[in-house]
Order: structure tokens, then C-alpha cells, then sequence
């Protein structure tokens, strides 16, 4: 039996990377190594795999939608005010997490995914998402509006993972700083979510805090 071992943790915020460690033989039955790797002459023989990553596209849909509603219900009540608060200058108020969330679905995952599935060796289209907030006004939108343009996104999105058949996600594209497979991205993509819904959730306990002042938040606990 062999026992194989992936380290995700060599990549930057924009994707993870995954790097392969050496693999002992197990003994049956057990989860320790049955000894020092194999010798052939004076060659040390070792294994090396690269772990099978399951996709599930009906667990990821489930999530997706879960997450979609997970943002409506966390900004959709909220005033233009808080929707337009930024907790200092140059950060991002929650409408421009919206604004963002939308152009990511439009102009980021789902179309370099797509390539990367299905064109590996077309070149995907630029992405400058810290542009975007300049370049297409993410401030001067209406809240209501930015949100029900990521829902809109979101259910093409959506629509083209449910039409996805057997998609192989070894699939790779040649990025110049390192290969990124269709998995790393559609992987990617669900974690993307996550770690925008806790930006939202600490936009609007930053915004409590600063605005329930001079109370004192310290008896909920730390962040």
C-alpha cells in the first residue's frame, strides 16, 4: 500500500500550487511506513504520486448556491451607507466585494476554467482585479444593482458547471509562473467564496464596532 502525502501550502493568494512528497510502502492494516525506502544497486528507489483529487460538481453547485445565498443574506438589507462604508481610505467598502465577487464570475473563473478544460493552450484573458475597482467605477455603483449582478453571474456560472460532462481536471494550463491545473482552479473558485464571505462578515463587525461607539464591544470576544 502506498501513502502519499500533498503540500498545498507553496502558493500565493491567487491560486495554490501542489507539490508531491516521497511516498513510503505502508504494511497492510497499518499507517506506518514498513521501512526505509527500497534500494536497486547503488540507486535509492522512490515512489512518488501525485494524490487523485475528487471534483465534485453536485457537492460544488450545493456550495455555490449555498454561498450566494450566504452574501444576499449577510448585505442584502443593508442601507447604502453601510454598503458604501469603508473601514479606513484605500480600503474596500462591501459594495466593492459585490462589484468584485461579479467580475470575478464574468471575467476570471469561469471563463479560465472553461479554457483550461476545454483550450488548454489558449492564452486566457488578462485579469486586473485591483484595476477593475478604478477602471469600472466599483464606487459609483448602486448597491442593489451590484448585487443582483453577481446573482445574475452566478446563475450562468452555474448553468455551465451543470452542462460540464466529464470534465478532466488534469487538464493544464501553462501559466508563466507555474502550470495550474482545471482542478486548482475550479478548487480555487469555491475557496474564493470563503474567503470573501469572512471579508464581508469583517466589514460588518469592523462597522458595529465603530458604530455602537462609546459602547464597547470586548465582552463578545476577540475577532
Amino acid at each position: 500500500m502506498e501513502a502519499f502525502i500533498i503540500d498545498r501550502n507553496c502558493g500565493d493568494s491567487r491560486g495554490p500550487c501542489r507539490s508531491i512528497r516521497q511516498v513510503q510502502s505502508l504494511e497492510p492494516g497499518s499507517t506506518r511506513p514498513a521501512g526505509p525506502a527500497r534500494k536497486s544497486g547503488v540507486h535509492t528507489t522512490v515512489s512518488w504520486e501525485r494524490e487523485d483529487t475528487m471534483i465534485d460538481l453536485h457537492e460544488f453547485e450545493s456550495k455555490f448556491r449555498e454561498n450566494v445565498q450566504a452574501v444576499t443574506t449577510l448585505v442584502g438589507s443593508l442601507t447604502e451607507a453601510q454598503m458604501r462604508w469603508q473601514p479606513a481610505e484605500g480600503t474596500w467598502s462591501l459594495l466593492m466585494v459585490l462589484c468584485h465577487l461579479a467580475d470575478e464570475e464574468r471575467d476570471d473563473f469561469r471563463i479560465r476554467v472553461d479554457l483550461t478544460l476545454h483550450h488548454p493552450d489558449t492564452a486566457w484573458p488578462p485579469a486586473d482585479p485591483e484595476a477593475w475597482v478604478r477602471e469600472r467605477g466599483y464606487s459609483e455603483r448602486a448597491p442593489a444593482a451590484a448585487l443582483a449582478d453577481f446573482l445574475a453571474e452566478r446563475e450562468i456560472s452555474l448553468a455551465w458547471i451543470a452542462g460540464l460532462a466529464n470534465p478532466n481536471w488534469e487538464n493544464v494550463y501553462h501559466h508563466p509562473r507555474r502550470d495550474i491545473t482545471a482542478g486548482d482552479l475550479m478548487a480555487s473558485w469555491l475557496a474564493h467564496d470563503y474567503l470573501h464571505l469572512r471579508q464581508i462578515v469583517k466589514l460588518l463587525y469592523d462597522f458595529n464596532v465603530q458604530h455602537t461607539q462609546p459602547y464597547d464591544t470586548g465582552y463578545a470576544g476577540a475577532w
